[in-house]
């Protein structure tokens, strides 16, 4: 079993991607706009989200302008992390944020999607220290993380959503949360086995 990105998958394999996004996925994804109406919504830190930027075109008398919008799906814990693809070895798997990124256009008719990262929000307890002889708890602070490849633009604004600074945001080269990852084995019919304990080979080096 091996683990393609889903820039990786033939106009076939995505084909098969998006029928299995429409059967499995589609229906236990509940979008969030983000827009003067609706404000970022809490994230708690921990589960994978997708961001969507999306265009919206603007028509008044005489010109016609553009302005960006924010869109969170939140990938929900329930569902196997791998999606199984056919390929020429066997049975390939993308993860289940890149298809959900790959179809964002299916969560959004009539907008344009310009862009799509996978992002979650860390908490990190910082040691308790002691000052002036008391003892102080615990505090736990907040970070970003998205992919290396993801925008500016959209770093920038997840993170002043979440209200965080830019030294806050932590660009990672490969998944999020790979010892998450089930390990790469599946049964006869090609599906991945989602309560797998995860692989030692797909955890973070």
């Amino acid at each position: 079993m091996r683990i393609v990105s889903a820039c990786e998958l033939s106009a076939e394999q995505r084909e098969v991607a998006r029928h299995r996004f429409l059967d499995a996925i589609f229906a236990a994804l509940t979008p969030l706009a983000v827009d003067p109406g609706h404000p970022f919504p809490r994230l708690r830190g921990g589960p994978i989200h997708v961001a969507a930027l999306l265009r919206q075109r603007e028509a008044r008398p005489g010109r016609r302008s553009e302005r960006h919008a924010v869109a969170i799906v939140k990938i929900p814990p329930g569902l196997p992390r791998l999606v199984p693809i056919p390929s020429r070895e066997g049975i390939a798997a993308v993860l289940l944020e890149e298809v959900v990124a790959d179809c964002a256009a299916l969560l959004f008719p009539g907008q344009v999607v310009a862009e799509t990262a996978a992002f979650r929000v860390t908490s990190d307890r910082h040691a308790a220290g002691e000052a002036h002889g008391e003892r102080r708890s615990p505090r736990r602070t907040s970070r970003l993380e998205v992919g290396a490849g993801t925008s500016d633009l959209l770093a920038a604004a997840l993170a002043e959503g979440l209200r965080l600074a830019p030294g806050d945001v932590d660009r990672v080269k490969g998944p999020l949360r790979p010892a998450d990852l089930p390990p790469p084995s599946a049964g006869k019919d090609g599906t991945i086995r989602p309560d797998d304990p995860p692989g030692p080979s797909l955890r973070a080096g």
